[in-house]
């Protein structure tokens, strides 16, 4: 997916009317302790977006299969995986 279509579905689903905003307004370091041993490599930021939605009882919408694993079965109804058409 290229950045301009990507920006283009960050605008179309950030209009939808059931779209809300998260700061990170938490502490991230001790947030993020409970899912060290799932992390693979320093690389791998999409844990914060997984504590997130996870502390606030949401469902994180991706197309990164890797955060499918990351969440594992325990986590899993906090993320819904799109295919790229």
């Amino acid at each position: 997916m290229s950045a301009s279509t990507a920006l283009e579905a960050l605008t179309e689903a950030t209009a939808h009317a059931g779209h809300q905003y998260w700061p990170l307004d938490r502490d991230i370091v001790a947030g993020l302790k409970s899912l060290a041993p799932r992390m693979h490599g320093h690389q791998q930021w999409t844990a914060v977006l997984l504590w997130q939605v996870v502390g606030r009882k949401g469902v994180l919408v991706t197309f990164d299969a890797g955060v499918k694993k990351l969440a594992d079965r325990d986590l899993a109804s906090h993320v819904l995986l799109l295919k790229q058409a």
